[in-house]
């Protein structure tokens, strides 16, 4: 009988791109010893590296193989071969009488058939109202599971990952089997796919953040979970953490922080004094060749620069910058977008930068900042706070108070010495220091804050207000170049 399939729609049954390969391979007739056909199969002997060729065999009417190879994929390449042959050169197989292997195979189909049809036949009506709440039941069992990797995905994400490798054994383990659990085998088999990381030398810190920022939200859209709310997927850690795994470049970054701040901050270069002995990056070109025009030399087609003008450059940075970060628990997203933001402001000549984190301990992680996903890693998030001590640590690394900006990023909840913490507040501003306290860099809203200790910093003249993302670089323009701190608040935070 003729077949009515294409090239195309058999590999689509191949269980893999190998098999494709292989089945075009033996779909020759000088790979069969045999090649014969009845109206309802078609059957061949195939000579492998046995003694005895396999024996396959193809049911027309339903799609199905039958192969004495030992392989375990199915369709295995002697029937997709076999089937690729039968579909482009159907001449080549002989009409013959169903050999006895073929007859009781097919025979055997058909009672498999005729037993689904009359089990069919006897099946009760199908509860359409009991058939959705199974549904319902799975589909929440699937939510769930998911929920509980989003809570799993920022626990990890909140005590650190750097002492992953000496628990990866167990630790992605136990989640995919809460996954197997939920229905959700394709979120398992992502996170058993974490294990196989080598975490030797440097290089599985941006492979884990890559994974985990990649694990759970392209499956739930598979899943057909599309109600998931795009502003809960741009709050969480681990979408965030797909950002800095990705490592986008800081240039990027430095796009999005934009004219106003880089303006504010890239006056590296000071225009209005010249220089007569410039280093070649500093020479200001135009100029330098209007003031040596009359040394043209005609036969040479060129300018002999007897005189070179160039822009004078500030030899020290023009700011201090201090990140000091609150790294409790719930301060998590304000912490990485901290350390992004910190990582540009590093990659600026013209300021520099010092990033601080802290809860009852105070860290000093500037020689982080090049790297924002090194930087992810030096934080732990969670634990006590201690603002005075992190204070006192900021006075000790100040040694240009009249320029330093210091960007307190903290939720005020001190579990230290309050006075000592009022304290250290007022000499930090009576030194001439810029001080700037966010009870949070983040989006997720209006943040929780200690209101006693704001209403202390508004006595002060300190600016205690929470920043979006958005608005940080902007912030940063007008405190680099001293603009009314008060002011820029009342007219780009809404309160």
């Amino acid at each position: 009988m003729p077949l009515n399939l294409t090239e195309e729609q058999i590999i689509q049954l191949a269980p893999d791109v190998a098999s494709v390969k292989a089945g075009k391979g033996l779909a020759v007739p000088g790979k069969w010893v045999l090649l014969a056909c009845s109206e309802r199969a078609v059957w061949g002997h195939c000579q492998g590296s046995g003694k005895n060729p396999y024996q396959t065999a193809i049911d027309l009417n339903d799609i199905a193989f039958k192969c004495s190879c030992p392989s375990r994929k199915f369709p295995c390449k002697h029937g997709l071969g076999l089937l690729l042959l039968f579909a482009a050169q159907a001449d080549l197989f002989e009409k013959a009488e169903e050999p006895e292997w073929v007859t009781a195979w097919l025979a055997k189909r058909g009672e498999k058939a005729e037993k689904k049809e009359q089990k069919a036949r006897n099946e009760k009506p199908v509860d359409a109202v009991a058939q959705a709440k199974r549904l319902e039941k799975r589909h929440q069992n699937v939510l769930n599971g998911i929920e509980d990797l989003e809570t799993w995905m920022k626990d990890l994400v909140r005590n650190g990952l750097v002492n992953v490798p000496e628990r990866a054994d167990s630790l992605f383990e136990n989640m995919a089997r809460r996954m197997v659990d939920a229905h959700a085998q394709g979120l398992a088999g992502r996170l058993r796919a974490i294990e196989e990381i080598s975490f030797l030398g440097d290089e599985w810190k941006y492979e884990l953040t890559d994974r985990l920022g990649k694990l759970y939200t392209p499956e739930m859209k598979q899943m057909g979970l599309e109600e998931v709310s795009p502003n809960k997927k741009e709050k969480d850690e681990a979408y965030l953490l797909r950002q800095l795994a990705e490592r986008v470049p800081l240039r990027f970054w430095m796009e999005f922080f934009q004219c106003p701040a880089e303006q504010a901050v890239t006056g590296a270069l000071n225009r209005s004094s010249r220089r007569r002995n410039p280093r070649y990056n500093e020479i200001d070109w135009k100029t330098t060749i209007t003031k040596n025009l009359k040394n043209y030399q005609p036969e040479y087609k060129t300018i002999i620069p007897e005189i070179r003008i160039g822009y004078g450059r500030k030899r020290k940075a023009l700011k201090d910058i201090i990140l000091c970060l609150d790294q409790s628990g719930s301060m998590g997203t304000s912490v990485i977008y901290s350390g992004i933001f910190g990582a540009v402001l590093a990659s600026l000549p013209a300021v520099n930068t010092r990033m601080v984190v802290f809860d009852t301990a105070v860290v000093d992680l500037t020689d982080d900042l090049q790297d924002p996903v090194d930087l992810l890693f030096g934080v732990q998030l969670g634990g006590g706070t201690d603002i005075a001590r992190a204070l006192t640590y900021c006075q000790e690394i100040i040694s240009r108070p009249q320029d330093t900006v210091l960007v307190l990023v903290t939720d005020l909840y001190e579990g230290g010495e309050v006075r000592d913490m009022y304290k250290r507040f007022v000499e930090l501003v009576n030194s001439g220091v810029q001080l700037i306290v966010l009870p949070a860099l983040n989006d997720d809203g209006a943040p929780a804050y200690d209101k006693t200790h704001a209403a202390f910093l508004a006595e002060l003249g300190v600016p205690t207000f929470a920043c979006t993302p958005d608005k940080f670089p902007d912030l940063m323009a007008a405190a680099l170049s001293k603009q009314d701190i008060g002011m820029w608040v009342s007219q780009n935070i809404s309160q």
